[in-house]
């Protein structure tokens, strides 16, 4: 016993006072093994912390079975305690939170490193790209982090960020990505504007699979004013499990709810089972569109089918083109008809017969778009300078493909040339855009060579008369 506790005293450091992170570890240890650097990245921190490390193999650890185990104690009377392997980010942000550490504090801001980048993120982050010490941007992270205390900031200089450009679509600076559980989606809107910026970091901090009644999805409808997919169920876990991945990876694109209420069982006709060996028939995804519930034609077995579902009935009937959806309209694989217009012009007589083209149901053949060339001149100018407006123009996605439509719109006339338009794009009788023009170039320098052939011809017939006559 004595020799027991002369090989404690010898190799377990004592407990300490004041505040301290603890942290438990065992030898063969791989979780700990990662954790190493980790702490060692700590140490190298001023965080007025101490930092006491206990390698377990060799002492009594308090009954502690689970490594490794870290647990931040004031005066040796335990703060808060944490279990598994966290990166530096995590780590440093539990420590903050469990100590209560003002969040004023600009080392909440994570300074994102190389390593960091290229190890991956996981849970909500907010990362900050940029290439000047004095970006104003920067100081406003530190109120995004009050505000959304659960989602984790980093800003990262751009002698960080060089391995991973071309991975987070970096073109420019200052960037700013939203990372949501690995999936990278960029902010497309001014960073000028403080309230786009807010709106964008909630919806990454928004909850997914919120469970709604009927009322709910009435309300959440009308704010919202975009579909709505429910799965309607009777057993939560079973939501959480087929549909929690899918509703993260669509946190940005749709909201997906669930719903459990007997007032929506009897809107959409479906009563879920509780048990079954029918995954359909325990869970079904609808789309609430239009004051409808449509329901998934597709059994939720065919997950790349319902994926497709929710990416086509997500469209309304007619879409303005914004920064937000402007890449997934002409990155599809439904043509799109576009009406390039200024202000509302002909949008209101669009839009109703984009509605009757859709039948009633939440999706159709094309995808109908509208583009307004006050908000974007450069869309025409560079794409499409030909186009009058207002005008209809065609879009093939597979091809990256635009399509002329030379009649000339109004009022009375496009219903008529929509219809027109969309039965000649599916027949391929529509004119490709933009037009063949005459290569004024080419035609120069074929006359140029004829022209050379006519006159050696000549130059040579001269020359074997001249030597005929000598």
């Amino acid at each position: 016993m004595l020799f027991v506790k002369f090989v404690q005293a010898l190799y377990c450091p004592a407990e300490l006072d004041g505040l301290v992170l603890n942290v438990y570890t065992l030898k063969n240890c791989e979780a700990c093994k990662a954790l190493k650097p980790i702490i060692q990245r700590l140490e190298e921190n001023d965080l007025n912390i101490k930092i006491r490390k206990v390698e377990c193999n060799e002492c009594d650890c308090k009954d502690i079975d689970i490594f490794p185990t870290m647990e931040i104690t004031d005066d040796k009377k335990l703060v808060d305690s944490s279990t598994g392997y966290k990166d530096h980010p995590t780590l440093l942000k539990w420590i903050y939170n469990s100590l209560k550490i003002d969040l004023d504090n600009k080392d909440l801001i994570f300074k994102i490193t190389k390593d960091d980048m290229n190890g991956g993120f996981s849970g909500n982050w907010l990362l900050f790209f940029y290439d000047k010490k004095d970006e104003p941007f920067r100081k406003v992270l530190p109120k995004l982090a009050r505000t959304f205390p659960d989602v984790k900031i980093g800003e990262v200089n751009k002698k960080e960020a060089s391995d991973v450009e071309v991975r987070f679509n970096i073109y420019s600076y200052p960037h700013l990505v939203a990372m949501n559980n690995g999936i990278a989606v960029p902010y497309t809107n001014s960073l000028h504007d403080l309230n786009s910026v807010e709106q964008f970091v909630k919806k990454l901090d928004a909850p997914v699979l919120r469970n709604l009644n009927y009322d709910d999805i009435i309300i959440e409808s009308k704010l919202t004013k975009e579909p709505l997919y429910i799965v309607v169920n009777n057993n939560e876990e079973m939501v959480k499990y087929h549909f929690n991945e899918l509703a993260l990876q669509f946190k940005f694109k749709a909201k997906i709810f669930r719903s459990n209420d007997p007032v929506v069982f009897a809107k959409t006709d479906f009563t879920p089972k509780d048990k079954s060996e029918e995954i359909d028939e325990m869970l079904k995804l609808f789309v609430y569109k239009d004051g409808i519930f449509h329901s998934c034609p597709f059994s939720l077995k065919n997950g790349d089918e319902v994926i497709h579902w929710i990416f086509h009935t997500h469209f309304p009937h007619l879409s303005e083109l914004t920064n937000e959806n402007f890449y997934s309209i002409f990155h599809g694989i439904k043509p799109v008809l576009l009406l390039l217009t200024e202000g509302n012009m002909l949008t209101i007589e669009f839009e109703e017969v984009a509605r009757d083209l859709h039948g009633g149901m939440p999706t159709s053949t094309t995808i109908f778009a509208q583009l307004d060339n006050t908000i974007f001149p450069a869309f025409k100018s560079q794409i499409l300078p030909d186009m009058e407006i207002p005008s209809l123009t065609m879009f093939d996605p597979l091809k990256s493909q635009w399509y002329f439509i030379k009649d000339k719109i109004t009022t009375n006339n496009i219903r008529e040339i929509t219809n027109t338009s969309i039965d000649k794009f599916f027949k391929n009788k529509l004119t490709k855009y933009p037009f063949a023009k005459t290569n004024y170039l080419n035609i120069t320098l074929i006359s140029l060579g004829i022209l050379s052939t006519v006159l050696l011809f000549v130059l040579r017939r001269k020359l074997r008369y001249s030597d005929k006559e000598e």
